[in-house]
């Protein structure tokens, strides 16, 4: 990426400009390490999802729990998030509140979490009118379900 390319045209240039040894090329040279092995740990990280995700589709089915609680982890593990790529986290996550809701319903503790945590997704990406009508139907919800705190 366009990232990983300028931090090793940094190191290059440093390493010319003030030497292999010197503390600016050593903590650029660390720094362009550190961005390698984020990414290298985000597509491993990635592909376990992926094949996970593949299997319990395939034997648990479409709507089962366990598969959307998955994905919902893809999106939300750093995997896609951390990458800069909010807009397929927040199809993923959406994915995942619709169809769990649709299995369990939506006053089910396991679907009040998904929404709980979506909620907060979207307030991080700074979708604050759509956070604000979730969490607040998110309160509703919980309180009819588990009942108003005293």
């Amino acid at each position: 990426t366009t990232a990983e390319t300028l931090l090793l045209e940094a190191v290059e240039y440093d390493t010319q400009v003030v030497g292999n040894d010197h503390p600016d090329t050593l903590t650029c040279s660390k720094n362009t390490a550190e961005r390698f092995q984020q990414q290298t740990f985000c597509h491993i990280m990635e592909q376990g999802f992926l094949y996970v995700i593949e299997r319990e589709r395939r034997v648990l089915g479409e709507y089962h729990p366990n598969l959307l609680t998955t994905m919902n982890n893809l999106a939300l593990a750093h995997v896609y998030d951390y990458q800069g790529r909010h807009g397929q986290a927040e199809r993923i996550m959406r994915n995942a509140l619709a169809r769990i809701t649709a299995q369990l319903g939506e006053d089910h503790p396991t679907t009040l979490t998904k929404q709980s945590i979506y909620t907060r997704f979207l307030q991080m990406q700074n979708k604050q009118a759509e956070a604000e009508s979730l969490f607040a139907d998110f309160i509703v919800r919980s309180r009819r379900v588990f009942g108003q705190r005293k």
